[in-house]
């Protein structure tokens, strides 16, 4: 921990000889660059992407309560004590730099009550955008394919959409597509990826697991599904859902956080429950009633490009920065050029930015 407080200390010098006008800190909790807050003299800009880490944790999905005996639970107690410890430490330096923060920023309304409830934080909303260049209606011919998107983690939830598709009838069942960023050589939780695999194989649900797919071949998977299947638990916000409406492909969704914010019922996608049959419900629908999902397909990318754009949410992050600025003296953000520091999301404990 003395290495990393040394190594923070060395960005902060470097921030202050560089005479920024204010500091961007990327936000993952529970972070170690926004101790810089506590560190800098110049105004900082928080960007919380994810309030909270708890979602990850393996309390969230339940499991198996059975007890090891002897010298195995000893063992696993002691891990779970040096585990715990660590963690409220790393939380309580996390919630040091968030109170000494100038603004926060976040992603979603849901975030930001999240971050009221954890951190007793005032923050703004500055949602996202997505490049409607890149990700468009490319007239692909669609296939009978549905997509979901995400790391191979429980908490991006891949094995309901499989439970779901097992419901739909054999006859008419798409295949299923999962996205992910990982590459086999560093997948994050191999035992989920074998599980959800196997998951499939017994279902009788085709699938194909896309690895680390270019920006390309992933708005080409976008274009050619005929809806992204969308059920992380608690997403703060859920980028693939606006690169998939902006591909013109309806999004079934979970009625839950930043989903709901970004999803339109019945307009650009369907919202449902955190239930199988209810996902399959909505899958069979759009399947059934292909007019009804090439008008969902039509108006989310219409919605996307009117509300959700890159030039809209840089619009309303300078916006932000700008009343920061006025209350210290910087009367516009505007010909700043190079004056804007951003810190990586991550420095780890070595004092390796990543």
């Amino acid at each position: 921990m003395k290495s990393f407080m040394h190594t923070l200390e060395g960005v902060s010098a470097d921030i202050h000889a560089r005479a920024y006008d204010f500091v961007h800190i990327d936000h993952c909790s529970p972070s170690y660059t926004v101790l810089l807050t506590t560190m800098l003299k110049s105004p900082t800009v928080v960007y919380s992407h994810e309030v909270s880490g708890a979602r990850y944790e393996r309390s969230a999905f339940g499991g198996s309560h059975s007890k090891p005996s002897g010298i195995r639970w000893a063992y696993e107690m002691g891990c779970d004590l040096a585990t715990s410890s660590w963690s409220k430490f790393r939380q309580r330096q996390d919630l040091l730099g968030l109170a000494d923060a100038d603004i926060v920023l976040t992603n979603s309304y849901y975030s930001k009550e999240a971050m009221f409830q954890r951190a007793r934080r005032q923050c703004a909303v500055c949602r996202y955008g997505v490049d409607t260049k890149t990700f468009r209606p490319l007239g692909m011919p669609v296939e009978s394919m549905i997509l979901s998107a995400g790391r191979l983690v429980e908490a991006k939830q891949h094995h309901l959409v499989i439970e779901a598709l097992s419901i739909v009838p054999e006859s008419h069942r798409p295949r299923l597509v999962i996205a992910t960023p990982e590459a086999l050589t560093h997948q994050e939780d191999p035992a989920y990826a074998t599980r959800v695999i196997r998951m499939a194989e017994a279902a009788h649900v085709s699938l194909e697991i896309r690895r680390n797919p270019s920006e390309g071949e992933l708005v080409a998977l976008y274009n050619k599904a005929l809806m992204l299947v969308f059920v992380p638990i608690m997403e703060p916000f859920g980028l693939v859902a606006l690169e998939a409406m902006a591909c013109g492909v309806p999004v079934v969704g979970v009625r839950e956080a930043g989903v709901r914010e970004s999803v339109l019922h019945d307009r650009s996608g369907i919202l449902v429950d955190r239930d199988a049959t209810e996902l399959a419900c909505a899958i069979n629908f759009l399947v059934e009633h292909p007019e009804t999902r090439l008008r969902q397909g039509r108006q989310a990318a219409d919605y996307v490009r009117k509300e959700w754009t890159w030039e809209q949410g840089l619009d309303r992050y300078e916006r932000q920065v700008a009343k920061l600025l006025e209350r210290g003296g910087v009367a516009s953000t505007k010909g700043l050029g190079n004056q804007v520091c951003e810190v990586p999301r991550h420095v780890d404990s070595s004092g390796a930015s990543r």
